[in-house]
């Protein structure tokens, strides 16, 4: 037999024992890694977990060329332009549905079909504001019903989170036919009121585009404060108009140091210059957020300082030291996206809980929420969604959602201590957790944040490439 029709035997018989592994379902008989996803996504699950939310079976059909928002009180630019992103994203979840069989609409015959979502009420009661601010309201109550649908809340970003959770529950039909809403009572607000992320641009460029996708994720996520880190030892990437001789290195330092009794007191230089910059910032009337090691050098701080609390070791009994001093606190440690164990490493961040520290009550109350921080060392345009979402997720569900939204009874895989009861982490079902993430995972990548798997092996509905 010749080379070439050997190698066309050999080739049949691997064709004909693909076919027949299709045919047989994807059988797995223990050999290798069992197909299909590890985790199976949930369908019109809200991340992060509302505080309050019941839902029913019935469900209504939203047709996004027909659907509107009506504002109903209060309006401004911001609420209108939200309203563009929501339509927009609507309209691609229409268009991105798996199936195109919506001429037999076989959701009519549905006894869960009670009827079209043609419009969302939106209710704002006040004024909207022009900046967002620490001491803004971000609760809000969305009710879907085939009587009626709306939305409300006092302030313009309890709004937009709203508006956040009702575009999530919106999803396609099972057989991918036509969008659908369930009927449901939604009442949230937030447990911190600062749940942020750092990205670092210093080490590694970011284009524009890298940073307004992080922000349209955080947004998702019901993230609310973005710390930029622009400069440090690596690079001075800030050029600024008003003083443009910034960036350069100044050669009068070593002068200025030995006439200062700081002569080759480096550390003594920095603390000399935190002062400072303290003291001068003191004039505008805001209140500082100063790293750490300020509060651990002695540095002088005004009472109303906010101390970010950032090196793992030790890091409650900082959390309890910072806080007996009166000053409000925010935590980081726990929460350090460039330390990456692998893809699935997100349950981790589960393990960690800003209240987690001896102390009283009243300490207790000082904590602000805390940050999520995404260092540049080893991480570009490239790598950085990947990297970042939807890890960040996990930090971002622990300082939205109070442990009380969670169910008591779930089993969960992370290691128990003394203080995971104490910390209320037992009320987390991991497992239920995970299936959200997978399906917000989903939902990042169909606006376009390439975020990674969270969970191993799998796909979206709908997923195109």
């Amino acid at each position: 037999m010749s080379a070439h029709r050997l190698f066309s035997a050999i080739l049949q018989v691997i064709l004909i024992c693909a076919l027949a592994y299709i045919g047989d379902g994807w059988r797995y008989d223990g050999i290798g890694v069992a197909p299909g996803p590890t985790v199976t996504p949930t369908r019109g699950q809200v991340w992060p977990k509302p505080l309050k939310r019941t839902e029913s079976d019935n469900y209504l059909v939203v047709r996004a060329s027909l659907f509107n928002f009506k504002v109903t009180g209060h309006d401004c630019d911001l609420l209108q332009e939200a309203f563009s992103r929501y339509y927009s994203i609507l309209s691609t979840a229409s268009r991105r549905r798996p199936s195109r069989s919506g001429r037999n609409k076989p959701w009519r015959r549905d006894v869960n079909f009670v009827g079209f979502l043609e419009s969302l009420k939106v209710e704002l009661s006040s004024p909207c504001e022009s900046r967002p601010h620490a001491g803004m309201s971000e609760s809000y109550d969305l009710h879907i019903s085939k009587d009626g649908s709306w939305l409300s809340s006092k302030s313009v970003w309890g709004i937009l989170r709203g508006l956040e959770t009702f575009v999530q529950t919106v999803v396609p039909s099972p057989d991918g036919s036509a969008l659908i809403v369930k009927e449901s009572e939604t009442s949230d607000s937030p447990r911190y009121a600062h749940r942020g992320l750092l990205l670092d641009t210093s080490r590694h460029y970011l284009p524009v585009r890298s940073i307004l996708r992080t922000l349209d994720a955080m947004e998702a996520s019901k993230l609310n404060v973005f710390h930029w880190h622009i400069v440090d030892d690596q690079a001075f990437p800030y050029q600024s108009a008003r003083f443009p001789e910034l960036r350069r290195s100044n050669p009068d330092i070593n002068d200025f140091m030995n006439a200062n009794n700081l002569t080759g007191d480096y550390a003594g230089l920095e603390e000399y210059y935190v002062q400072k910059l303290v003291d001068m910032v003191k004039q505008f009337n805001i209140s500082n957020i100063v790293w750490q090691e300020v509060f651990d050098n002695g540095v002088r701080i005004e009472p109303d300082t906010v101390v970010q609390v950032w090196i793992p070791r030790d890091s409650q009994k900082e959390m309890s030291r910072v806080t007996a001093k009166g000053y409000r606190v925010l935590l980081s440690s726990c929460w350090y996206l460039d330390s990456l164990s692998s893809g699935g490493d997100w349950q981790k961040f589960y393990e960690c809980d800003p209240e987690n520290f001896p102390g009283t009550a009243e300490q207790k109350e000082l904590v602000l929420g805390g940050e999520t921080c995404m260092w540049g060392e080893v991480v570009d345009w490239t790598n950085l969604e990947s990297r970042v979402w939807p890890r960040a997720c996990a930090a971002a569900e622990k300082l939205w959602t109070s442990p009380d939204a969670f169910q008591h009874t779930a089993r969960s895989t992370i290691h128990r201590s003394d203080w995971y009861e104490r910390s209320r982490l037992s009320n987390y079902d991991i497992s239920e957790v995970a299936a959200r993430l997978e399906e917000h995972r989903c939902r990042l990548l169909q606006r376009g944040i390439q975020a990674q798997p969270p969970n191993g092996a799998g796909f979206c509905p709908g997923e195109r490439w």
